[in-house]
């Protein structure tokens, strides 16, 4: 196995306003349910087909299991940032271009920590309008919008990464 550089990119700004953004996140995705679990009915939708028609249901508690499977996997995918060199990498590193590929992973991990909090917070949002009868065909365009924006994400971090190879 390769030993990577064990380095600790220079800080600034953007990490910071990154973890902003996921513990807002985090806190919205653990409000919403909160806030609407006493007018949900006892029984909510807990799957959707292809075509974004309700096919289970389950107790209203589920939905109380959204925000905590979420805090736990983005506080760990938010520890697994700090270890940048146990990741793979699209180019060899090497001490000329450790620390700029080392930082753009983090951002890039980062910023898919976010969009999966936010994509998850989106399709709390769908289960609570389908219970409460408010649900729309363009509900499904919002959760395709952040799975586009995961794939963007992805496009952008090989272009910088590529640029220090």
């Amino acid at each position: 196995m390769n030993k990577r550089l064990k380095i600790k990119p220079q800080g600034d700004n953007i990490p910071k306003a990154l973890d902003i953004i996921l513990i807002l996140s985090l806190a919205a995705a653990l409000l919403l349910p909160v806030y609407y679990y006493q007018l949900l009915p006892d029984s909510i939708p807990t799957h959707f087909n292809l075509r974004g028609s309700v096919d289970s249901y389950g107790s209203k508690a589920t939905i109380l299991l959204i925000p905590v499977l979420l805090i736990v996997m983005a506080t760990a995918i938010r520890l697994l940032q700090n270890y940048p060199h146990i990741f793979s990498y699209p180019f060899e590193i090497t001490e000329q271009n450790a620390e700029y590929q080392y930082k753009m992973a983090q951002r890039f991990i980062a910023v898919i920590n976010i969009c999966v909090v936010l994509l998850m917070m989106g399709i709390e949002i769908i289960i609570i309008r389908s219970a409460l009868g408010n649900y729309s065909s363009m509900d499904i365009v919002f959760v395709l919008s952040f799975v586009a924006l995961v794939f963007v994400a992805m496009i952008i971090y090989f272009i910088k990464a590529k640029k220090h190879p």
